[in-house]
C-alpha cells in the first residue's frame, strides 16, 4: 500500500494509521473552517473553528478544487499532508478534507 509516498507492509498498517490525524473543512467562499479536526493548537487547544490559512499549499490547491500532496506547517508543526476538496452534486465547493501525519 502507498501512503504518504511510502510503501508499507499490512503488519505496519495499524501503526502508520494511529499516527495520523485529520480534518473536515466546511467551505463559506472564502475560508477553508475546521469543522472537525485532530489538531491541535500551539496552545494544546483543539483547532476546532480555525481557518486554513491562505498561504498554505492545501488551500491553494482546494481552492481550486485539485487535491494536494505533500510538507506544511500547522501550528508550528511541519506534517506530511494530503488535501482533498469537497463539492456538492452540482460541482460547487462546498468543503476539504485533509488526513496528516506528524514529521519527527
Amino acid at each position: 500500500m502507498k501512503l504518504f509516498n511510502l510503501y508499507i507492509g499490512v503488519n505496519n498498517m495499524e501503526k502508520i494509521i494511529s499516527d495520523l490525524g485529520s480534518t473536515i473543512f466546511s467551505f463559506d467562499g472564502n475560508d477553508f473552517i475546521r469543522t472537525d479536526t485532530t489538531l491541535i493548537t500551539e496552545d494544546g487547544k483543539s483547532a476546532v473553528g480555525t481557518k486554513l490559512d491562505h498561504n498554505n499549499a492545501g488551500y491553494k490547491a482546494l481552492i481550486q478544487k485539485k487535491s494536494y500532496s505533500g510538507e506544511v506547517t500547522l501550528f508550528g508543526k511541519n506534517y506530511y499532508s494530503n488535501y482533498a476538496p469537497l463539492t456538492d452534486n452540482d460541482g460547487k465547493l462546498i468543503g476539504g478534507l485533509n488526513v496528516f501525519k506528524d514529521i519527527k
